[in-house]
Order: structure tokens, then sequence, then C-alpha cells
């Protein structure tokens, strides 16, 4: 039986390689040799064993490229060889909301590399209807990519049409940056974004972001009042998660009837301004992950490399190097944006 090198988390702070048997794809399922798979936040947050939804042990990794192995009985559309990336996402297609389309809101929905086995392997069988081609035009490396880039491109529709707005994101992590290009991409008119790190913003300044603030050293809500007009902001994307900082400074920079979208994850409940919600009509939106064709539109954006990519990737390491990249990650916060590893 052949055999596949895995990293798993055993426990916080402690990865092991471990060799298991290499699975067979039951009906219905591929199974793909992985590529490149990126470190998200909530791998970083599980590793250091605080994450709420994801407990060792366990494989982690769910932004990934490969190629298809071998196929299931009854797979269809697919052919051993083909340049992938995999949509993540375990729903159950029965509750209200996968019957109406909207899968991202399953009830019951699990996450591969959250609620099962991830990428941080050489091998893993995943769903057929979940995999998808990518061109040659875009590399494994950037492949890896496609799911945080999906997340973004979601975010951005839960706006609706976006063409001549003036937008602020709130963070500029890779999630972050990469809404804030979207988002410029999708016809924004002018993009501010903040930042704690001079190093995320100047590379915010190179995907051609028209405005930075370090919010070290200058108040966020006057510079987009000052940049934008004293009534406010259209739009702003709340990109940070877990602090109550950022939505006092969204509601107090949007105009009256303006709309602002929660992309970070909040772990505890924060205290929110619902009386100025409420008289300034302002709409407070929540987006979850993707669906099919958020995907579909990420890959196409890096086909057209309409976002340079490669300014977020910030080093690779090998499989057998997962631990020491958390480590990186961990010593160079301030200048890590995203972090691949190279698994095959």
């Amino acid at each position: 039986m052949s055999r596949l090198l895995r990293a798993k988390l055993v426990r916080p702070r402690e990865i092991i390689l471990e060799e298991v048997e290499r699975p067979k794809p039951r009906p219905g399922e591929v199974l793909i040799k992985v590529k490149y798979c990126g470190i998200c936040g909530s791998d970083i947050h599980a590793y250091h064993g605080v994450h709420p939804f994801i407990k060792p042990p366990i494989v982690l990794g769910h932004e990934f490229s490969g190629t298809i192995e071998e196929l299931g009985e009854g797979v269809e559309g697919l052919k051993v060889g083909q340049r992938v990336v995999v949509e993540p996402l375990l729903t159950c297609g029965k509750c209200l909301n996968c019957r109406l389309g909207h899968y991202n809101r399953c009830v019951v929905m699990k996450v591969i590399g959250a609620q099962t086995d991830g990428a941080f392997s050489e091998y893993l069988t995943v769903p057929a209807h979940r995999v998808m081609s990518i061109p040659d035009e875009v590399s494994f490396e950037h492949g890896a990519l496609v799911e945080p880039l999906a997340v973004t491109v979601h975010a951005v529709k839960r706006v609706g049409p976006i063409g001549g707005l003036n937008v602020v994101v709130l963070g500029a992590g890779p999630i972050g940056l990469l809404t804030a290009c979207v988002a410029k991409r999708y016809g924004a008119n002018e993009v501010l974004i903040t930042d704690l790190s001079d190093y995320k913003l100047e590379v915010a300044k190179s995907l051609g972001i028209d405005h930075t603030v370090n919010v070290r050293r200058e108040d966020p809500v006057k510079v987009a009042k000052d940049v934008f007009g004293p009534e406010g902001v259209d739009i702003v994307f709340e990109c940070v998660g877990s602090n109550p900082v950022t939505i006092s400074q969204a509601i107090d920079m949007v105009h009256r009837g303006a709309t602002i979208v929660i992309v970070g994850v909040f772990k505890e409940e924060i205290p929110v301004k619902v009386g100025l919600i409420q008289d300034r009509e302002l709409e407070l939106k929540g987006t979850a992950v993707y669906i099919f064709k958020d995907f579909l539109d990420a890959i196409e954006l890096l086909r057209k490399k309409e976002i340079a990519i490669d300014r977020l990737i910030s080093k690779v390491f090998s499989l057998k190097e997962l631990k020491d990249a958390f480590k990186y990650i961990e010593d160079n916060r301030d200048k890590v944006i995203k972090v691949l590893i190279r698994v095959t």
C-alpha cells in the first residue's frame, strides 16, 4: 500500500510528521496530490490552542492547490493530472440555505483542515463537486491563494455594486489587503486601508491602494473624513476581528445610510453602538467564506493578473518545515503577510 507524509498538530504548538496509508477516493471523491498550501490565520490560532472550533489532533490546511491523482467511482468532468484548487467546505445539501444555494450558511458545515484533516499532507481525498481546475496562467503557488481571495470576492459582493464608491478597509493582513485590491478591481473610487504595521501599509501602496493610515500615529476616523469629506465614507470592511475599537471606528467614519461589512472573526461578544446604527440607518452585514462562483471569479482575477499576488507571499517552507514556518510567523508578525508550504 502506498504511503503519504503529513504534518499533524497533536497538541498546541506541537506538530509531528507521520506516515500513513494513502487513502483511496470513495465514490464521488477525488484524490488530490497537494502542491502548495497556505497558512491561514485560523491555522495560527489553532496552532496556539486558541481557536474555538479547531481542536487537535488534526492535520491543518485549507488553502491549497494540487493535481488530481485518482478519481473515485462515478466522478465525471475531471481527469487525472488536472491542475486544481479545492473549495474546502463540507455541507449537508439538505438544510434551507443549502437548498437555496447559500451553502456557505449551512447549519452543519465543516471545513477541510478545521473539522476534518486537511492539506498539510501529501495527498488527501475531497468531494469531486468541490474541485475546480486552474488554468496554466495560474501557478500552483498562486493557486494556494485562490481560497483567501475568494473570501474577499464574496465580502465585496455583499455590498452590491461598488463602482464609484469610497471604501475603507480596517486591517492590512492578507484578507484586508485582498479585500482592498478586489474593491479597486470591482470599481471602487478610492480605497483607504489601516494597520499597525508600516511594512504592510507599504505593501498596500505597492498594490495600488490609494491611502494608508498607521493607527499607532493617526486617528483613522479623522483621516478618513479628511480624505473623503466630512459626511464620511460609503463602505467600510472590518478585516481585523476581535476588536471593539474597529467597529466603533467604522460606525464613526461612515456617512448616514452607509454599509459596514464584518469580515474579521470575532471570538467574543463586543459592545456596539446600536443606537447609531438605528439613527443613521446604517447597514451592518456579515460575510461568511464563499460560494462556487466566488472561487471562479478569484481564479479569473489571478488568470488576468489583476492582482500582484506575489507581493503577498512572504516566504515558502517545505512540509517538513511546517513548525519552523509557524515560528517564523510568530517572530515576524509585523512583516509576515502570507506563508506558503510546499507540500510535494
